[in-house]
């Protein structure tokens, strides 16, 4: 069992019970997004594939998947507000404070080369 959460994990970056959550968060916001649309752009963030490889694997006209992952990118990065924030913590007060996050390890995104994309955690690109 856990081999087969390890190759989930090697395509779409997280185990299927954290994407569960996310996919039903994304699914109640946008009720018109495909869950297949959504496990393709995970896998797409997660190995950055190039379009044509993606398109044999999803079975999808390689022209049609940059629309489809960005699109589905945007509503999953929509919850960054609501999911992540220090908005109940008291910022007036000096208490070394730490957080826990969800990182995605991409390759560098070769439209945008910028340090934006920089992942402290694991110290390459990252989302």
């Amino acid at each position: 069992m856990e081999t087969n959460i390890d190759r989930f994990k090697g395509f779409y970056g997280l185990e299927p019970r954290t994407l569960v959550a996310v996919f039903t968060d994304v699914k109640n916001r946008f009720p018109a997004v495909s869950f297949k649309h959504l496990m393709m752009t995970m896998n797409w963030l997660t190995l950055y594939d190039k379009y044509l490889v993606l398109s044999g694997r999803w079975n999808y006209n390689h022209d049609s998947i940059g629309p489809i992952v960005f699109e589905c990118t945007r509503m999953v990065q929509s919850f960054l507000k609501d999911k992540i924030g220090l908005h109940l913590v008291d910022m007036t007060v000096d208490v070394p404070l730490t957080m826990d996050t969800v990182n995605f390890t991409t390759n560098e995104i070769r439209t945008d080369p910028n340090s934006q994309w920089y992942d402290p955690k694991s110290h390459s690109c990252g989302l």
